[in-house]
């Protein structure tokens, strides 16, 4: 998705200066929202469209789109502010690659932060959709709900594991529940998937 800013009528400095903007990221380009998509801009504002962990699968996917077979070449094919923010939030997986434009001790202080900001995230994301999806469910299903996915929840929170992602869009597991719904379905999507709350 492209990353959008709106448009108030006075050109745009930076945060200190001009303050937080609204942000979006949407398919369409919404009427008054400039396109400010690219690899620094999510890095600098993704997190105000949705969070920390959208942001960084939007870099990746512009990191992937970039000319190149190999992370290498594609990484070769970037600034060096791009493959800063890139290797920054460990979009970039060789190290060699990423010493290159870091030290190995703020290499290392990058993938703690990276690490504690997306669990964090992850975190706030499962926080707010049990919520959300508690609200729709009697009391025994939401039992019965979360408990079936109280690891699956863990292990996403803590390694990115996708196996709740998959659970929850299969027809031998959520779908499969009695009291499935494609609303609560969508619930999860925007929240837990697109890191929209």
């Amino acid at each position: 998705m492209n990353l959008y800013r709106k448009d108030i009528g006075v050109p745009f400095i930076n945060e200190t200066v001009s303050g937080v903007y609204p942000y979006q990221y949407n398919t369409v380009q919404p009427e008054g929202w400039d396109d400010i998509t690219n690899i620094i801009n999510n890095d600098l504002y993704g997190h105000w469209a949705a969070d920390y962990v959208r942001a960084t699968k939007e870099m990746s996917i512009l990191f992937e789109a970039k000319e190149g077979a190999t992370e290498a070449e594609k990484f070769n094919n970037c600034t060096l502010d791009e493959k800063k923010c890139l290797s920054k939030r460990m979009i970039i997986d060789d190290k060699s690659l990423r010493l290159t434009v870091f030290t190995p001790d703020d290499d290392a202080h990058n993938f703690q932060s990276h690490a504690d900001a997306s669990v964090e995230c992850r975190q706030a994301r499962i926080d707010a959709v049990k919520i959300q999806i508690g609200y729709q469910l009697s009391v025994a299903d939401r039992v019965d709900l979360f408990t079936t996915v109280a690891l699956m929840l863990e292990s996403y929170i803590n390694v990115n594991d996708s196996t709740l992602i998959t659970w929850m869009h299969s027809v031998d597991g959520f779908h499969a529940k009695p009291y499935y719904s494609e609303e609560i379905e969508t619930i999860f999507t925007t929240i837990v998937e697109n890191g929209i709350y």
